[in-house]
């Protein structure tokens, strides 16, 4: 059985369930009557909807606080909701305070590739108050083909150029969703031998990729420091540092590590990627909040990213958040089974010819 080797040039996974570098979370206001907050949706595979998860934010407690909560069709002529409610439910919103709402829905059969829109909306007279509903992965404002809507006064305005995510459909066994949640956070500093980062865990019957660099969202990194990135398994047993010079780092909050060996990283291995200090005061780990440790493990096809300490003898995770940053790998491996081997390398900026 012959193992076939690829080079992919970089193959990137965020660790956060996004594809661009803008982080942080923004939200659709319902601040009057007959308003809303929606965002767009396409299943990739068929399910049963029972229950929808969204993150809230209230500035001035709403009355009434009773909202409709559920799955709007799209408007294929005006590309707004179509003001029709598909399942529904209702969501009582606290007086103060951020969190995440849980609504239970009637049963909605989703349908692969059908669009959609998840529908928050309020009462039509008489309301009073202030509520952010999350619906946007990042602040960047441009580039952004899937927006988000408001509803003003029982009118849907245009899309924002920003992206819909931040809620997750529920099916009794599985969450879908665009994204995982981003609401910012910069971690204590951890100075060898103390380190704080990442667990990666690829699912079952996944072809190794090898891990050759990667980078993380960090704050305040400053002149005068050395930090690393060290690669661990389970044992703690060392697999690659990659070292970095504060001094040339302290406007590069995305800071780039380069390992100095590769590491192969196997399907249904637990594997840990982790910051710390070696000189001078190292810079802060950015993470991001997620509601629970299911939902972005299911948004990512299986991959398993918690944060994570290690204080030289044991690994503490942390289930509920999330490290900021990406991961670069630029081989996959399988075993080959049967057949002829054929695939192409695409040609990228670092292939010559002539």
């Amino acid at each position: 059985m012959a193992t076939i080797t690829i080079p992919t040039d970089k193959l990137v996974i965020p660790l956060d369930g996004f594809t661009t570098y803008s982080y942080g979370s923004a939200g659709q206001n319902i601040t009057a009557s007959n308003g809303g907050a929606a965002g767009y949706y396409v299943p990739p595979e068929n399910f049963t909807l029972t229950q929808i998860v969204f993150h809230y934010t209230v500035t001035t407690g709403p009355s009434p606080n009773t909202f409709d909560v559920g799955i709007q069709g799209l408007n294929a002529t005006t590309g707004l909701p179509d003001g029709t409610f598909q399942t529904s439910g209702t969501w009582t919103c606290p007086a103060s305070g951020s969190g995440f709402a849980t609504v239970n829905v009637t049963s909605l059969s989703m349908v692969k590739g059908t669009p959609y829109y998840f529908v928050v909306r309020n009462a039509t007279s008489g309301y009073t108050g202030s509520i952010q509903i999350t619906l946007m992965g990042s602040n960047k404002t441009t580039d952004r083909l899937i927006g988000t809507h408001a509803r003003n006064s029982g009118v849907w305005n245009n899309a924002s150029t920003r992206p819909s995510g931040n809620f997750w459909l529920y099916s009794g066994t599985k969450y879908y969703g665009n994204s995982c949640f981003t609401l910012s956070a910069s971690e204590t500093a951890r100075s060898s031998p103390n380190e704080i980062g990442t667990t990666f865990q690829l699912p079952a019957n996944h072809p190794t990729l090898t891990l050759r660099s990667c980078q993380f969202n960090l704050a305040t990194p400053n002149t005068g420091t050395v930090y690393e990135v060290r690669v661990r398994n389970a044992a703690g047993t060392l697999l690659a540092t990659a070292v970095v010079d504060g001094d040339f780092n302290t406007t590069a909050t995305l800071s780039y590590f380069e390992f100095d060996t590769p590491v192969d990283f196997v399907a249904g291995t637990k594997y840990y990627i982790m910051l710390t200090g070696i000189t001078g005061t190292p810079p802060l780990m950015r993470s991001c909040t997620q509601p629970n440790a299911q939902i972005p493990t299911d948004i990512r096809n299986g991959i398993i990213a918690n944060m994570v300490e290690y204080n030289g003898t044991t690994f503490t995770e942390t289930t509920t958040k999330i490290c900021q940053g990406y991961l670069l790998f630029d081989t996959i491996k399988y075993d080959q089974t049967g057949g002829t081997t054929i695939y192409s390398l695409p040609a990228g900026f670092n292939s010559f010819s002539g």
